[in-house]
């Protein structure tokens, strides 16, 4: 949803995750969307974000490709549902892995290309744009491995985003957290009925949250 969204707008994406086959879906989808040259927007590659090289590999295969990096979307991530009693430490450490250090990895990654602008860069500044969650401000009950790791990952995006500022460098953070959206994230966490909102209704708030700044 996002994918398309960006696509709209002129950028040029390369898309990353390890399920080949959604990554295949979203490329189609784009290339429907729009005139021949949003056709060509979006390219694919397999990636395990919780692997350093890998995401070093996927920046450089989008640099390879395009004069510079102005957004990176940071949105990997899974769910767990279990008593606080009943998890064990390597539940904590997979979500740690997952929503904590791989997104880690995407921005140190990136960070180097979202500094370096000029003047054919379409943004004043680079961007980050990560998918949060309410989890991530609040300790909810059944999922305190999940909020851990959402915490985290808020924490590190609030000081990277003060530090930005305070040092004048030309990065900008969005950290939004929605609620429970309809995906198949939730078949990974185990939860009963679907949530209510929509991927499309949750995209179109985050692209208001990212206009906004």
């Amino acid at each position: 949803a996002l994918a398309l969204r960006f696509a709209a707008r002129g950028f040029d994406l390369t898309l990353a995750a390890r399920n080949t086959a959604a990554l295949a879906a979203t490329v189609a989808a784009v290339a429907q969307t729009g005139d021949e040259q949003t056709q060509q927007r979006a390219t694919a590659h397999a990636t395990d974000v919780t692997c350093p090289d890998a995401v070093a590999t996927l920046v450089s295969v989008h640099l390879a490709r395009c004069a510079g990096l102005d957004v990176l979307v940071v949105c990997a991530g899974a769910g767990h549902h279990g008593l606080c009693t009943d998890n064990d430490l390597q539940v904590h450490r997979a979500l740690m892995d997952l929503n904590y250090f791989g997104a880690l990895h995407c921005i140190q990654a990136a960070l180097p290309a979202l500094l370096d602008r000029d003047d054919a860069s379409p943004l004043a500044a680079g961007r980050i744009l990560a998918i949060g969650s309410v989890s991530g401000e609040v300790g909810l009950p059944l999922r305190s491995a999940y909020c851990a790791s959402k915490h985290a990952l808020s924490g590190y995006l609030e000081s990277l985003d003060r530090e930005m500022a305070m040092r004048h460098l030309p990065l900008k953070v969005t950290n939004v957290a929605p609620n429970s959206v309809n995906t198949g994230f939730h078949k990974q966490g185990r939860r009963g009925a679907p949530p209510k909102m929509t991927a499309d209704e949750c995209a179109d708030k985050c692209m208001a949250a990212f206009d906004s700044g």
